[in-house]
């Protein structure tokens, strides 16, 4: 964040106030819902495992990955796969 408000010339609490007025949502949190989002599509859709899921969806660990899918989506990423999986 910092080094893109540089890059703006503006401070970094001037870019969070702005892109949060324009976007309802801090920068943070938006990228770590575009993360989640993609992890459910692709928990739905792939075979893939949960591992190789999260580190692709920018999680730094398996881990890491399920516990923030778990605090955000109430339910594991592998719950969510059985729930959501498409019909092979």
């Amino acid at each position: 964040m910092k080094y893109l408000a540089a890059e703006l010339n503006i401070s970094t609490n001037y870019l969070i106030r702005s892109f949060k007025a324009d976007v309802h949502t801090t920068p943070k949190n938006y990228v770590l819902n575009k993360r989640l989002n993609l992890s459910k599509r692709l928990l739905s859709e792939t075979a893939d495992p949960i591992n190789v899921i999260g580190e692709s969806c920018g999680f730094i660990d398996a881990n890491y990955f399920t516990r923030v899918f778990k605090k955000i989506v109430n339910m594991t990423p592998s719950e969510y796969r059985q729930m959501y999986k498409f019909p092979d």
